[in-house]
């Protein structure tokens, strides 16, 4: 019920005593209805009720300010349901003051919270499927797209996803065999755990398709909560497929990523906490006794260890453990960053030995050795050093004087450049060989001069040479050292 224009103002001179009571009692109606209808009363001062019931399932009650009529609230009438109102604020010439609330009550626990209390309390904010055309654009207003699952803000020209790089944190998920895991489209980050209930390999889509699709660089994160393998597969030629050289294979308490590309429509590996993708893991220093282990991982492909000592130390014979099952190929690269040479020990008698040509391998300061596991074998091998092949020493060059000896290091391969100030011959004991030079190493003896040259003799205690050896400029002698004898056998010369 509504106030007519004709009820108001009320003319005493005019008005009969049986209008005035149904003025009275039309004005009655009208203020206990709050003055209900489709549209505005016609008759409104600063202060009036208005209960908007254009809507059968959103009444709106709203005040007017003398002006303008300004929404309150709306509610369901039928369900009860009651929900904050207010219409969108233009203009506002005046700071807001702040509202000071002095108690809060929650509902789910029915006390009223204390001051300085540390409970949650809930804010409901607008929920929609479609923010772009269901909600006032209003800039800096927040809502939450239920399409999308993921809350927005509106800036002055269109709704974006809220967040600044953090992970959207997904519940436990338990994946069959050739399944697919369940996503939205969910701009950004996402942290996904999973679980199955055996060795499992992800279908050849590896996430369930969204509409619509999902945006360019979005980031998925997987980790397998479980205790056993999820293998993921090259599925390239499927709608959404991922692209991958090899199958990944995700271990337990491991984590990958995989980054979207809406031009192919494709998902691409963007790193792993396995270390895969070529990447090197690099390690802290570690300090190493006589007769230790350098620590190595079973699951790490490449690993890049650096390694100090505080004298010239042997490792054990096994150099990287006993206890761990490597897989095939696992590759370790050893920096020795201390002043002293370590000595990587023969293993050929001991599983998950060393093991160099059953020599040992002496690595020095500075120079980087790398190891390769051979599952087959279940040994480590030397595939590779900076010292030159499995320790070849460029850092013994040498001056000579008459009667002098040739001082070699216990390295089971050395080159060593010779220079003399005159021409000279050497002791009759040309060399001064290490008690623990390895067996079989080789030595190479490089000349610098044709004037000043320098010779050893072939009745030489040491070595067994085809004749007196002169070595001249570029002249290279070829040496090889028989342990059992303790002396230097020729190989070869280029002269």
């Amino acid at each position: 019920m509504q106030l007519p224009l004709t009820h108001y103002p009320i003319n005493p001179s005019t008005t009969s005593g049986s209008f005035l009571a149904t003025i009275l009692n039309d004005t009655e109606q009208a203020l206990l209805s709050a003055q209900s209808g489709t549209s505005a009363p016609p008759v409104a001062l600063a202060g009036t009720l208005w209960l908007n019931t254009a809507n059968a399932t959103n009444y709106i009650l709203s005040l007017y300010s003398g002006s303008v009529w300004v929404q309150l609230f709306s509610f369901d009438p039928a369900a009860g349901i009651p929900s904050a109102g207010g219409q969108a604020v233009t203009s506002v010439n005046t700071r807001i003051g702040a509202v000071k609330i002095k108690e809060l009550y929650d509902s789910t626990e029915t006390v009223i919270l204390a001051s300085g209390t540390t409970d949650g309390i809930d804010m409901v904010i607008n929920i929609d499927a479609d923010p772009s055309t269901n909600l006032l654009p209003t800039m800096g207003r927040i809502a939450y797209d239920s399409t999308k699952n993921q809350f927005v803000g509106r800036d002055s020209t269109s709704w974006k996803p809220l967040g600044g790089g953090s992970y959207t944190q997904y519940p436990l998920e338990v994946i069959p065999d050739l399944g697919s895991i369940s996503n939205s489209n969910i701009a950004g980050l996402q942290f996904r755990p999973l679980s199955s209930a055996s060795d499992i390999t992800i279908g050849a889509v590896p996430f369930s398709i969204p509409a619509p699709l999902w945006q360019g660089g979005v980031v998925i994160a997987i980790k397998n909560s479980g205790t056993f393998k999820i293998v993921f597969s090259d599925s390239s030629a499927t709608a959404s497929g991922l692209v991958t050289a090899d199958p990944i294979e995700l271990e337990p308490n491991k984590t990958i990523q995989f980054i979207y590309d809406s031009v192919t429509n494709r998902w691409y590996p963007s790193g792993s906490g396995s270390g895969g993708g070529g990447k090197w893991l690099t390690y802290p220093l570690e300090v190493l006794i006589a007769a230790g282990t350098i620590t190595s991982l079973p699951d790490k492909f490449f690993q890049y260890r650096r390694i100090t000592s505080g004298a010239a130390i042997d490792l054990s014979t096994t150099p990287f453990g006993t206890t761990i099952i490597w897989e095939d190929g696992i590759q370790v690269n050893v920096n020795n960053q201390g002043a002293s040479p370590i000595t990587f020990k023969n293993g050929s008698t001991i599983q998950f030995g060393f093991d160099y040509n059953d020599q040992d391998f002496i690595l020095p300061s500075g120079q980087i050795a790398s190891f390769q596991y051979d599952l087959i074998a279940e040994r480590w091998y030397l595939i590779g050093s900076t010292s030159g092949g499995g320790g070849l020493s460029t850092a013994n060059d040498q001056t000579m004087i008459a009667g002098a000896a040739i001082n070699l290091l216990a390295l089971p391969m050395q080159s060593i450049k010779l220079t003399a100030a005159a021409p000279v011959i050497l002791n009759a004991i040309p060399f001064t060989i290490p008690l623990d030079m390895p067996d079989r190493s080789i030595i190479t003896l490089i000349g610098t001069s044709n004037t000043n040259t320098i010779e050893v003799d072939y009745n030489a205690t040491n070595a067994i040479l085809f004749g007196n050896a002169v070595l001249g400029q570029n002249y290279i002698l070829n040496l090889i050292y028989d342990k059992t004898n303790n002396y230097l056998i020729q190989t070869g010369k280029n002269y």
